[in-house]
């Protein structure tokens, strides 16, 4: 029998440290185990899912192609956080892709057996209902950046994001595994405004900026420039 000791990371998801123990490990008794090699496709934007994920060990990156053929990467999945849960409740085809960003190992709870899980236990309704939420807290926050606020503060804004949901903590400060080309999906910016941005705040001692790798110096300073 799977055990959270097992996998602690999942309750890093909204509601999940509150559940009982006996709740969550019937839900990881319905896991199964995926791995992917960086760049390999979990499904792609436009495909009908069966299963909602946890990504357990590396990242995965959900993003959307627009019909003029733009790139946006909308979020990085990692340190055991659910994604796919949209699928789950309109059963509809999902409206962005998810692949590996780096080698991943990924837990996936097929529809069918979580729905009975569910329905025997409504509680775990109001976590997942909270994990909607909050995704969808982040994409108003999204686009009401993109109307109102600059560059610079969206840029903060989501760099503090990626930190709290995936960053690890070293001796310099908080180090996100994330490429300049892919902030300026994040943004809709071209690769040289985040370089010359990053290299502004690297030269005020912010950040350090090295290859696919942002290390935060002063995380009060970016606090301070998103909220400006």
């Amino acid at each position: 029998m799977a055990s959270i000791d097992d996998y602690p990371l999942l309750l890093n998801n909204p509601g999940f440290a509150d559940l009982d123990r006996e709740v969550v490990e019937q839900m990881l008794d319905l896991a199964q185990t995926i791995t992917l090699e960086p760049g390999q496709t979990l499904y792609s934007q436009g495909q009908r899912t069966t299963s909602v994920y946890a990504a357990m060990k590396g990242t995965m990156r959900l993003g959307l192609t627009t019909p003029e053929g733009r790139e946006f990467v909308l979020a990085y999945m990692s340190n055991g956080l659910l994604f796919g849960e949209s699928g789950f409740f309109d059963r509809l085809p999902m409206h962005h892709g998810a692949a590996a960003l780096t080698e991943v190992e990924l837990l996936a709870f097929p529809f069918k057996s979580l729905q009975e899980l569910l329905d025997k236990h409504p509680i775990l309704y109001k976590s997942m209902s909270l994990l909607l939420a909050r995704r969808t807290r982040i994409v108003i926050e999204m686009l009401t950046g993109f109307s109102r606020d600059g560059f610079e503060r969206r840029l903060a804004k989501r760099i503090l994001l990626l930190a709290s949901t995936y960053g690890v903590q070293q001796d310099e400060g908080v180090c996100l595994q994330v490429a300049q080309e892919e902030l300026g999906a994040m943004l809709g910016v071209t690769r040289q405004s985040i370089y010359k941005t990053l290299k502004r705040w690297e030269e005020e001692g912010w950040v350090k900026s090295e290859y696919g790798a942002l290390t935060l110096l002063s995380t009060e300073a970016i606090t301070a420039l998103s909220t400006a």
